[in-house]
């Protein structure tokens, strides 16, 4: 049987989307698909330090759908590149299906992206 996916915000009844079953793969509501904890990403920007993200934790589970949203330069696109493996936090943890991606050698990273993520 699936599972329902959590609701990151209320859809009004005649807009919500049902969920394919096919299009979904049930994990352990214990571990998340996506997990970032306590990241922290700096950049250098004219020999300044910019901190684009700052202790962002997230978990998203498994059929969960996630929204960000956010002015222009507030570390949306940190985020994703962080969450997809394309780059890696100055501090903190980012897994992925329950695989640490911080220190994995580019062809695992490749494999990960390929068939978790979808790069």
């Amino acid at each position: 049987m699936m599972e329902t996916a959590k609701r990151v915000a209320e859809i009004p009844p005649s807009r919500s989307v049902q969920p394919q079953e096919e299009r979904f793969r049930v994990v352990s509501p214990t571990m998340p698909i996506l997990s970032l904890r306590d990241v922290v990403k700096d950049y250098q920007s004219d020999g300044q330090p910019v901190r684009a993200l700052d202790g962002v934790t997230l978990d998203v589970e498994s059929g969960q759908f996630v929204t960000l949203v956010g002015r222009s330069g507030c570390g949306k696109s940190t985020l994703l590149n962080l969450a997809g493996a394309m780059d890696f936090p100055t501090a903190g943890n980012v897994s992925i299906d329950g695989i640490s991606t911080s220190g994995l050698p580019d062809t695992e990273l490749t494999r990960i992206r390929r068939e978790k993520v979808g790069f």
